[in-house]
């Protein structure tokens, strides 16, 4: 058995260019003032990177919430705690090996970051609770993949139309 995929040095310069295009985005459409450590405390974790519950098999990405180390002297406006996004390198690169030309690698990661990094936003003013029953968190997540459309539609790039034809028309994965 062949061991799961996982970003090479070029897929993680795709990954940087996706964040911070996901960050000016969804900062923009929620009017921030930026994903700074004073409002919003998160990292990104790539396969090689993650613990076993970190590791999510039938999703790009899973959000983990972690309580954050306690402030320095100084730095007391900054959050009780931080988000993890656990991307899924191996369920991200078959996406793009299958979709076939119709997106690339760069496309996907700035949908899965603008769309966990929604779901950051909506925790952190309280719009949605971090935990809740499984009824409750299928309709977020399908709220959220709504906002994400919303938000990278106003792209004028014929890679993310695709991606965003593809899955609008297609099951949404559970926890993209």
């Amino acid at each position: 058995m062949q061991p799961p995929a996982t970003f090479s040095a070029e897929d993680l310069s795709h990954l940087n260019r996706a964040s911070d295009l996901a960050e000016e985005l969804t900062g923009d459409f929620f009017q921030l003032g930026g994903f700074g450590p004073r409002r919003y405390l998160y990292d990104v974790a790539t396969a090689l990177q993650l613990t076993e519950e970190e590791v999510a098999t039938d999703a790009f990405a899973q959000l983990c919430r972690y309580v954050a180390a306690p402030p320095r002297p100084g730095d007391r406006d900054r959050p009780g705690r931080y988000y993890r996004i656990c991307l899924q390198d191996d369920n991200i690169l078959a996406a793009v090996g299958k979709a076939r030309g119709r997106f690339d690698l760069n496309t996907l990661l700035c949908y899965i970051m603008t769309h966990e990094l929604i779901h950051i936003v909506r925790f952190e003013r309280f719009l949605h609770p971090f935990l809740t029953d499984p009824r409750a968190r299928l309709t977020e997540e399908q709220r959220v993949h709504g906002l994400t459309f919303d938000i990278l539609s106003g792209l004028e790039d014929p890679a993310m139309r695709s991606l965003l034809g593809y899955y609008r028309t297609h099951r949404i994965p559970r926890c993209l």
